[in-house]
């Protein structure tokens, strides 16, 4: 049987009362009535061990706060907060939280043990095709969606955050940086407000430039389409050498289109992978559960609900984010465009005088073939009349000839 939780309140008050005695960073042998077997992971905020719980004989993961980092009144917050905020969740896709407590002043929860690989890592141990990789991705996306519900922003997901057990099954862990949403008062998703925090290759752009406020359940959907990306084409939407490098990619640039990362991508997937990374949230899925949705139709080779973005909206896109570039090159064209009207203008002008001159010419020749008509009509007129007049003459010479022989007198 699970021991309940200890009150958090109380661990709390608990914390502050310690928290200026020391603590060694060193893995320590027994916290609390848990001893420890190894340790799993370690960050800058604390680690996690492998302990047993002798009380009921079983292992659990126990995350405990490091040396010094728990004198940080935020920390300690964040920390308990982290405790909490797992305690309340009960889903089969989330690492759940049995028990949380003080080890010599120091902060520790215990939660499920989970023996799994990270999600990269399992992906590509196992080989997994496409179709199976397109799977995971919708349980992820409906555990993180069942933290939305919950009113929980994750900020940090990222496949080293999701591990896939034996099975197959993945399970989210370390809501270290997670954030209670609140409703938004015009009415659109929840909202929260807080430190800039989380993994620059998986930050939203709105996560990247610091714009808290706007930080909402669509900054979760962000880092859903990057690991997205990142299980189909197995290469980083945004890269650089250093994290202001890949922050600066997430806000000015657009990921390659997957498609010419992966030859013969179904244009659909392509779509739904670019809609999760629209760098306006408002363009993004509404919520995680949308996404698994639009992957669960390609999946059933249904029409998805995404549709590809306008060659205008890209292209104002690209000028609001590009305006030196975009002014230069419209000068460019400005001149282009002007020098091609004058060629053509030119042209046109050229084109009209030579029809001009043909149609002078071509008036000139029939003028000249009319004039030339006229003189030979006229010339055959003439020698028309001359004809008829030299018939006439000779037709009267012939009648005058007997009429005086006759009327001559008689010797």
């Amino acid at each position: 049987m699970t021991r309940p939780p200890e009150d958090l309140s109380k661990t709390k008050s608990r914390i502050q009362e310690a928290a200026s005695k020391p603590l060694q960073s060193a893995p320590p042998r027994k916290v609390g009535a848990y001893t420890i077997l190894g340790e799993i992971a370690r960050g800058g905020m604390g680690a996690v061990y492998r302990a047993r719980d002798a009380k009921l004989g079983r292992d659990v993961a126990l995350k405990m706060m490091l040396g010094g980092a728990w004198n940080s009144p935020d920390a300690q917050n964040r920390f308990l907060r982290e405790a909490r905020l797992l305690g309340d969740l009960s889903h089969p896709g989330i690492v759940h939280v049995h028990d949380a407590g003080l080890s010599e002043g120091a902060p520790f929860y215990t939660m499920d043990l989970v023996d799994g690989n990270a999600l990269d890592d399992y992906v590509t141990e196992q080989k997994l095709p496409l179709e199976e990789r397109l799977r995971l991705m919708v349980q992820v996306c409906l555990a993180v969606h069942y933290a939305h519900g919950r009113g929980i922003i994750h900020r940090d997901l990222k496949p080293g955050n999701i591990l896939v057990r034996p099975d197959g099954s993945p399970v989210i862990l370390d809501f270290g940086l997670a954030r209670m949403a609140e409703p938004d008062t015009r009415g659109g998703a929840m909202t929260m407000t807080g430190t800039v925090m989380g993994t620059p290759q998986y930050m939203s752009p709105e996560q990247a430039q610091g714009r808290t406020k706007e930080i909402d359940i669509r900054t979760d959907v962000w880092a859903l389409g990057v690991i997205l990306y990142q299980l189909v084409t197995r290469r980083m939407p945004f890269q650089g050498e250093e994290a202001l490098g890949i922050l600066k990619a997430v806000v000015e640039k657009d990921p390659a289109p997957p498609s010419t990362v992966i030859k013969r991508l179904a244009p659909d997937l392509e779509t739904v992978m670019l809609k999760a990374l629209a760098k306006e949230s408002s363009r993004r899925y509404d919520t995680a559960r949308d996404l698994a949705e639009d992957l669960e139709r390609f999946l059933k080779g249904e029409a998805v609900r995404a549709h590809p973005d306008t060659t205008a909206y890209r292209m104002t896109k690209w000028v609001q984010r590009n305006r030196p570039l975009a002014a230069v090159s419209a000068a460019a064209l400005l001149l282009v465009v002007s020098v091609g009207s004058w060629s053509i203008l030119s042209v046109i002008r050229a084109k009209n005088e030579a029809l001009r001159q043909a149609g002078l010419a071509r008036e000139a020749k029939e003028t000249s073939d009319l004039e030339a008509k006229r003189a030979q009509a006229e010339a055959e007129r003439a020698l028309k009349a001359e004809g008829e007049t030299q018939k006439a003459l000779g037709a009267s010479s012939g009648n005058c000839g007997p009429v005086n022989s006759s009327s001559r007198p008689a010797s």
